[in-house]
C-alpha cells in the first residue's frame, strides 16, 4: 500500500490525472523536497536567513521556510526540507530585535504591531504578518526537542507569541473589518505555546460568533453583512452591499475561513460552542465556498470585488489554499459528509498544478504571473514560499492520512450579484452578468472557459471578439448590442437546477444554491435599440450546450449578427466530407458555409452540433491581448446575417472541452 500510495504521489506530480490526485505524507514531502531545491541557493549563512528577491530578508518567506523545516524535524522527515540548523537560527531572529518590534501601538490601523516585514530593519507592513510568524514559532516549539531548541529559545517563542496575541492590537473586539482568521491563528498559538487558553475560550468566541451573527446582519459600525444573501464573501462589509467592493472576494473568503480550523482546539480548551443556528449558517457558507470559489484543478474560479489588486495572484492562489486545509480537517462544519475529501482533491490537484506549470517553465518554480495576467500582487518570493508551506503545513495538519475524493460537479449561483460558478471534472467556467465596474469583464455569456487541469481554453476574460456569445453592429461596424458587456444590474435566470427553477431566491437558506449537480440550465438577455438578444446555456458533466438568438418585435434594421468564439489556440473547421480547413486572418480571409462544417476545434474545445440560418458562415477574426486576456488567438466569428432585415436569428452549438 505504501509503495502504491507513493506511485501515485509521483503521477500527480509530474502532471498526469491531476483530477484524482489523493496524496499522502509521502507525495506531500515530494513536493515540498523538490520547491525546496529552489530555495537552498537563497539561503545564507552569515546572515542566518533566506534572501528575497531584492536582497531583502522577507519575513513572510523566512517564517514559512522555519515551519516547513519545524514540521520536518516534527515529523522525521529526512530529505531537503528537514534543516534543523536554519530552523534554530530562524527562531533566533524572529524572537529578537530588530525583526520583533516588541507590542507598543502601530501608527496605522492595518500595520504589523510585533514583527518586522524585514529581518534585520524594523519595517511595519500589514498586519496579516504576524500570525505566519506566530504560526511558524508555534509549529518550530512542537517540534522543539527535535530541532535540539535551547531553553531560552524555547522561552522567546511562547513570550513573544504569546505577548503578541494579548495585545491590543489583537483582542477582541479588534479586528480588520470581518477578516477573523488572523486574530483565532494568533490566539490558537499563543495557546499552544505558552498555555493561554482564555484567548481561545473568549476572544475566539467572541471573534466567531461576531462573524456568524453578522453572516446575515451587519455587525457594530459596519454597513452591510459579512456575506451576501447567497453566502458570498462581502471584502468590505463597511460599504454597502451592492458597492464594487462587495461583489465577491473568494481568495479574502477562504483566508477568513481558516478561522474553523481552531474550533475543536477552543472545545477542548473549555470554549462554550457557538449557538446550532451560527454553526448552520457556517456550514452553508463552507458550502457555497467550496461550489463557487474553486476549481476541480485546485485553482479559484476567480472572479473578483478586488480586480487586479490581487486576481489571478499567485501568492493569493496560495494564501486562499488554508482555506481547503481549514474545511478537510473541520467535520463539524460540512454540510455534506463529502465535503472534506472534496476539499483534499482540490487542495490535492492544486500542488500537481504548480507542478505542471512549474514543469511546463522549465523550473523548480511555477511561472511569476498566473495565464500572464498582470496583477499587482506578483511577489514570486511570497507565492513560491507560501506553496511549500502549505505543503508542510499538510503533514502537520495529517491531511496525508486523509480519504480523497474527486468532487462531483459543482455550481454556485450568487442571486444578489447574478453571478453564477460552475466546475466539473472537464471544464470550469463563470458567467458574470455585472462586474460593478471591478473587472472589466463580464456579460450574459461565458465569462471564460478552462478545461480539464485549469488549462486556458477560450482566454481568461475578455471583451469581444475575445469573448463569447453575440455581437450586433451596424452598418459602420458600431457596436448596437453585445452578449459580453457586464451592465449594472443584468441578471441571470436559473431556470433548471438541483433547486428547480430559481424565480425567488430566499435569502440566506439553510441549504445554499450551490453543490452538486447533473443538468444546469441558465438563461439572460439584454436589449438596445429595439434588439433584443438572448443567451441560453445548458451545463452538463462533461459539454456546455448553447442557443443565441437576436431579433426585434417587427423587423430590425440591416444590421450585421456575429457569434463569437474565442481561443488561446488554433482554428481548424472538420467539414462534412471529412476534409480539414486551417481558419486564420490572413488575407484573403476563408470564409466557410456554416452547412459545409461538421465541427470546429479551437485550441482546447471543440464546436459540434452546429446548427444556424442558411447562408450562415464562419471565418476568423484577429483578437488583441488585454489586461483580463493578455495572450488571445484569432476568435472564430460565426455570421448569421448581415445587409438584409430580419426578424429573428438564432445559433446553437455543443461546446467540449478537449483538455
Amino acid at each position: 500500500m505504501r509503495r502504491l500510495a507513493v506511485l501515485v504521489s509521483a503521477v500527480v506530480l509530474l502532471g498526469a490525472a491531476p483530477a484524482r490526485a489523493a496524496l499522502t505524507d509521502d507525495g506531500y514531502w515530494a513536493f515540498a523536497d523538490r520547491l525546496m531545491t529552489g530555495f537552498d541557493p537563497r539561503w545564507s549563512e552569515a546572515r542566518g536567513l533566506y534572501i528575497a528577491d531584492h536582497g531583502e530578508g522577507e519575513m513572510r518567506e523566512n517564517a514559512a521556510l522555519l515551519l516547513t523545516h519545524a514540521v520536518a524535524a516534527l515529523k522525521g522527515h529526512a530529505g531537503p526540507t528537514r534543516r534543523d540548523g536554519r530552523a534554530r537560527r530562524l527562531v533566533d531572529r524572529l524572537t529578537r530585535a530588530p525583526a520583533w518590534l516588541g507590542t507598543a501601538p502601530a501608527p496605522g490601523l492595518t500595520q504589523s504591531t510585533c514583527w518586522s516585514n524585514d529581518l534585520e530593519t524594523p519595517v511595519r507592513q500589514h498586519m496579516s504578518l504576524e500570525p505566519k510568524v506566530a504560526e511558524a514559532l508555534t509549529w518550530a516549539w512542537r517540534a522543539r526537542d527535535q530541532l535540539g531548541l535551547p531553553a531560552a529559545q524555547r522561552y522567546r517563542i511562547a513570550t513573544t507569541v504569546s505577548a503578541c496575541a494579548a495585545s491590543a492590537a489583537w483582542r477582541w473586539p479588534r479586528r480588520l473589518l470581518d477578516q477573523i482568521a488572523w486574530n483565532a491563528d494568533m490566539y490558537a498559538s499563543a495557546a499552544t505555546v505558552a498555555g493561554r487558553t482564555d484567548l481561545l475560550t473568549s476572544d475566539y468566541r467572541r471573534q466567531l460568533a461576531d462573524f456568524a451573527a453578522g453572516i446575515a446582519t451587519p455587525m457594530a459600525g459596519m454597513r452591510s453583512p459579512n456575506l451576501g444573501p447567497s453566502y458570498a464573501f462581502h471584502y468590505r462589509p463597511d460599504h454597502r452591499a451592492r458597492a464594487a467592493s462587495n461583489l465577491d472576494t473568494p481568495e479574502y473568503a477562504n483566508i477568513t475561513v481558516e478561522a474553523l480550523a481552531h474550533y475543536e482546539q477552543a472545545l477542548a480548551a473549555g470554549m462554550a460552542p457557538v449557538p446550532a443556528a451560527s454553526i448552520q449558517r457556517l456550514r452553508a457558507w463552507v458550502t457555497r465556498l467550496l461550489a463557487g470559489s474553486w476549481t476541480h484543478a485546485g485553482y479559484l474560479n476567480w472572479d473578483t470585488s478586488r480586480g487586479f489588486k490581487r486576481w489571478h495572484s499567485g501568492q493569493y492562489w496560495a494564501f486562499a489554499l488554508q482555506g481547503l486545509q481549514a474545511i478537510a480537517v473541520a467535520p463539524r462544519f460540512w454540510q455534506d459528509p463529502r465535503e472534506g475529501a472534496w476539499a483534499k482533491s482540490i487542495f490535492d490537484n492544486a500542488l500537481g498544478l504548480y507542478s505542471r506549470l512549474a514543469k511546463a517553465s522549465d523550473g523548480v518554480y511555477a511561472p511569476r504571473l498566473m495565464f500572464g495576467v498582470a496583477t499587482r500582487m506578483a511577489s514570486p518570493t511570497i507565492f513560491h514560499s507560501r506553496m511549500l508551506a502549505a505543503a508542510a503545513r499538510a503533514i502537520g495538519l495529517g491531511m496525508g492520512a486523509l480519504p480523497a475524493a474527486e468532487p462531483p460537479p459543482l455550481y454556485a449561483y450568487d442571486y444578489d450579484t447574478g453571478r453564477l460558478a460552475v466546475t466539473t471534472p472537464r471544464y470550469s467556467t463563470a458567467i458574470v452578468p455585472d462586474d460593478r465596474g471591478a473587472m472589466g469583464y463580464g456579460g450574459i455569456d461565458l465569462a471564460r472557459l478552462f478545461g480539464p487541469g485549469q488549462r486556458v481554453a477560450s482566454g481568461t476574460g475578455g471583451r469581444p471578439p475575445a469573448a463569447f456569445g453575440l455581437v450586433v453592429s451596424d452598418a459602420r461596424g458600431r457596436t448596437v448590442v453585445a452578449g459580453e458587456r457586464p451592465r449594472r444590474g443584468q441578471a441571470l435566470h436559473v431556470v433548471r437546477s438541483p433547486r428547480g427553477r430559481l424565480t425567488r431566491p430566499r435569502p440566506y437558506p439553510r441549504r445554499p444554491y450551490a453543490g452538486p449537480f447533473s443538468v444546469l440550465q441558465v438563461r439572460a438577455a439584454v436589449s438596445r435599440r429595439k434588439v433584443r438578444i438572448r443567451s441560453q446555456y445548458r451545463f452538463g458533466p462533461a459539454a456546455i450546450s448553447g442557443r443565441w438568438r437576436a431579433g426585434c418585435r417587427r423587423r430590425c434594421p440591416p444590421y450585421a449578427v456575429r457569434a463569437h468564439f474565442p481561443t488561446w489556440g488554433r482554428i481548424t473547421a472538420i467539414l462534412r466530407d471529412g476534409s480539414r480547413v486551417r481558419l486564420g486572418t490572413g488575407t484573403p480571409r476563408r470564409r466557410l458555409p456554416l452547412a459545409r462544417v461538421a465541427r470546429v476545434r479551437l485550441g482546447r474545445y471543440r464546436l459540434t452540433r452546429l446548427h444556424g440560418p442558411r447562408g450562415a458562415t464562419l471565418f476568423a477574426v484577429p483578437a488583441h491581448a488585454a489586461a483580463t486576456n493578455p495572450s488571445p488567438r484569432p476568435s472564430l466569428a460565426i455570421q448569421l446575417g448581415a445587409g438584409r432585415r430580419f426578424h429573428r436569428l438564432a445559433l446553437s452549438a455543443r461546446l467540449t472541452p478537449t483538455g
